[in-house]
């Protein structure tokens, strides 16, 4: 059986780096199908998502989510890859590790930050709990 990718994207800088990193990992593999994450952090709202406001940012999260999916997916497929979307909400690290989990990744992709940091809080977390794989991409974070 082929290994089990999972690329998680954020929507950030970094997810064409990643996608790209998945499709060059899935050739050398002989994978023929990648499973694209994306994490809604829904923790970090400033008002409770049972209030108007915390509702319609969420729902507003959820929507880019959808464009962030669709998009990693179009690269993916236009390489020759079958990319299937998947979505969570929650804490980002606790949701990809989950996630992974259940679906027995072989290796997990993300990318190392979507801010300055040469690595972020979600990469080092992922990489610290994650059993299996984990491919921290660097750099090229054009789109």
């Amino acid at each position: 059986m082929p290994p089990r990718l999972v690329a998680a994207v954020s929507g950030g800088p970094m997810d064409g780096a990643v996608l790209r990193e998945a499709y060059r990992l899935a050739a050398t593999l002989g994978v023929e199908r990648v499973i694209v994450l994306h994490v809604v952090d829904s923790t970090a709202l400033p008002a409770p998502p049972d209030t108007p406001e915390g509702a319609a940012m969420l729902r507003a999260l959820r929507e880019r989510a959808l464009g962030v999916m669709e998009a990693s997916v179009r690269v993916l497929e236009a390489l020759g890859l079958e990319a299937l979307p998947a979505f969570r909400e929650g804490k980002p690290c606790a949701e990809i590790v989950d996630f992974a989990s259940k679906a027995r990744a072989d290796v997990v992709l993300l990318g190392a930050s979507d801010g300055g940091e040469p690595l972020g809080s979600t990469a080092l977390c992922v990489a610290a709990r994650y059993p299996g794989n984990v491919l921290v991409v660097k750099g090229g974070g054009e789109g």
